[in-house]
């Protein structure tokens, strides 16, 4: 539906623009409809989906490589007005410990799926780090600040996936 919208629009500025601006929108176009071909494909095999889940595991296997305890992740999609796709939280015992899961996630994301942290907050003080990625939002508490906040309490809608030593 979007391809053929834009094919009428392109068709209806190109009838009142010069030959050198009738050429750039076309390209322009042309490239918006390659864009959407690539997100039809992204989505029909899952590939968007997929990277979103590698993060993820690749995150929570930085947090318990670091002793991170009661890692969980928060499927927000569904919810809408989420301001991430996703949230994995856990805590630890000591500012040294939290300082250490946030550094070691930053180390993996880079080394594994070449993310680099948008931004950073609360590293000064260790108390709750948190590391935002866009689509994933990585929570590293001092184990009192995550019982006191209750941030999956907050999101209890959003669907919870649990990580062990074990998985």
């Amino acid at each position: 539906m979007f391809l053929l919208h834009s094919l009428l629009v392109e068709s209806t500025l190109s009838s009142h623009m010069t030959g050198g601006m009738r050429r750039y929108v076309s390209c322009f176009f042309a490239m918006v409809r390659i864009l959407i071909i690539f997100v039809r494909i992204f989505h029909k095999y899952n590939i968007i989906s997929n990277m979103d889940n590698k993060a993820l595991q690749v995150i929570a296997d930085a947090m318990l490589e670091k002793k991170g305890q009661d890692v969980v992740s928060l499927d927000l999609k569904p919810i809408g007005t989420a301001i991430s796709d996703y949230f994995i939280v856990c805590n630890a015992d000591s500012t040294p410990a939290v300082c250490a899961i946030a550094d070691n996630v930053e180390d993996r994301m880079i080394e594994k799926c070449r993310r680099k942290v948008i931004r950073t907050q609360g590293k000064e003080n260790a108390f709750w780090v948190i590391l935002d990625y866009g689509d994933i939002v990585v929570h590293v508490f001092q184990t009192p600040y995550r019982a006191f906040y209750r941030l999956e309490d907050l999101w209890a809608d959003a669907e919870r996936t649990l990580y062990s030593d074990e998985d």
